[in-house]
């Protein structure tokens, strides 16, 4: 994990670029770029995504002639039952291919500058490059809608993202599950006039409990494994695919919903890429407004 403190620590010190939606990338025309895990890829699945969205703009923009992703046995999602390169086990391969010069492969700056690029964007323009670029499987996207139409048919659904583990170490203000549900209740009372069904994701336990009590029968989950003590899921022994796949459907659900409340996190801001129109709210944003 101190790989991706060094990255917070280089993505605030572009802040003023960021805030100005000017993000320059450190590559080279007609560069070839790949993603193959050198650069030290021990970090969140949303994370990743997000420096390849920011990736794939420089590519979509012609800044850069081609980019592959290929992590090899690198990376937490790494699986060796189920073989090499991770991103292929949630999406189709990404391979473009051009002639170039010059090739690099995406160290610990390249990920800070594609990473503000994806946040410097508008919700719009990732949507479009997650669409032109990025192809889901199949079976995940089938579980998706199986969900969403044993579920979230006919209701008005409030998505819930809670994240209560190391994401408070280090990136985004603390939260307790009270406190997250009082400040959406005052914050936001017009939406339980719609009798709302929430649909949550947490890497916590402790927060289905509590919104169970507070609202019990119109809550919802996707099986998904969650901390009962506080640590990373990152840190267990559960399948790194399964642990992959979970927080991908997850997200995708969230898109799914008619409203967002989350925490800061990557998970959940990717979800609004899948779906830009969706009315958000972040009640513990960190610096980055995440």
């Amino acid at each position: 994990m101190h790989s991706f403190i060094l990255i917070l620590c280089l993505l605030l010190s572009f802040t003023p670029l960021y805030a100005h939606k000017r993000v320059c990338i450190p590559a080279k025309q007609h560069e070839s770029v790949i993603f193959n895990g050198s650069g030290g890829f021990n970090t969140g699945l949303f994370f990743i995504f997000s420096c390849i969205v920011g990736a794939l703009r420089s590519l979509d923009s012609r800044q850069i002639a081609s980019l592959s992703v290929d992590f090899g046995s690198n990376g937490f999602y790494y699986d060796e039952k189920i073989g090499e390169n991770w991103w292929g086990y949630y999406f189709d391969s990404l391979l473009s291919i051009n002639n170039s010069r010059y090739t690099s492969s995406v160290d610990s700056a390249f990920q800070a500058q594609f990473y503000l690029s994806s946040l410097s964007s508008s919700r719009e323009e990732n949507y479009r490059l997650i669409s032109k670029y990025i192809q889901i499987k199949k079976p995940i996207l089938d579980e998706v809608n199986q969900f969403e139409e044993g579920f979230f048919k006919g209701r008005f659904v409030v998505g819930i993202h809670y994240r209560g583990t190391d994401k408070f170490i280090s990136e985004s203000p603390s939260i307790t599950p009270d406190k997250f549900l009082d400040k959406l209740e005052k914050e936001w009372g017009s939406i339980w006039e719609k009798e709302p069904l929430f649909f949550v994701a947490t890497d916590v336990d402790e927060f289905i409990k509590v919104i169970e009590q507070r609202y019990p029968g119109r809550v919802v989950f996707h099986e998904a494994e969650r901390s009962i003590d506080g640590n990373p899921l990152h840190s267990t022994t559960k399948s790194p695919y399964e642990q992959g796949r979970e927080a991908l459907i997850d997200c995708l659900l969230l898109s799914r919903t008619h409203f967002l409340a989350r925490t800061g996190s990557n998970l959940s801001l990717v979800s609004t890429w899948f779906n830009p129109s969706l009315p958000t709210v972040v009640l513990n944003p960190n610096a980055l407004g995440l």
